[in-house]
């Protein structure tokens, strides 16, 4: 089980903890510039609070977390994990139905040449894959698919 760790139990952490947290920042800034030790605790805190705002303008947010393998940086954002738990709830091998009798879409826009091509497919498979074959990124094609049986425009299963 891991939990977040908040600003004031940061302060708490050990100085080998805050060594360990301050080297995975640098791996995830790409550096290969890592420390074995702080020569205090202040100091290392101050690296670690500096080390936490360049993951936070890179990734736009990182959170110090606490397991059983010790301290790391969750830098995906929770909304983004909430988004990655509603998009893979969708049963792509299910048939896919078009409820919608004429495109819902905006005329001459991009998101009515992506409804386009839910004509001809069967399953929620065949539409993911005609995206990736129109060059579109799988996950748009699974945001598309989920605001579209959200909203009505088409069914699966």
């Amino acid at each position: 089980m891991s939990s977040f760790i908040t600003s004031t139990a940061v302060a708490a952490l050990s100085l080998n903890q805050i060594v360990d947290a301050f080297n995975a920042a640098q791996e995830l800034l790409g550096r290969d510039s890592g420390v074995k030790k702080f020569s205090d605790k202040k100091t290392g805190l101050a690296r670690l609070e500096k080390a936490q705002a360049e993951l936070v303008a890179m990734h736009g947010q990182a959170e110090l977390v606490s397991d059983e393998k010790g301290v790391r940086w969750d830098v995906e954002s929770r909304a983004a994990r909430a988004e990655a738990r509603t998009l893979s709830t969708l049963n792509l091998s299910a048939a896919l139905t078009i409820l919608s009798e004429q495109n819902p879409k905006r005329p001459n826009s991009r998101s009515r040449e992506i409804f386009d091509l839910y004509t001809g497919c069967k399953t929620g498979e065949d539409y993911v894959a005609a995206m990736v074959k129109a060059g579109h990124p799988r996950k748009l094609a699974l945001s598309a698919l989920h605001w579209d049986t959200a909203h009505g425009f088409v069914k699966l299963g």
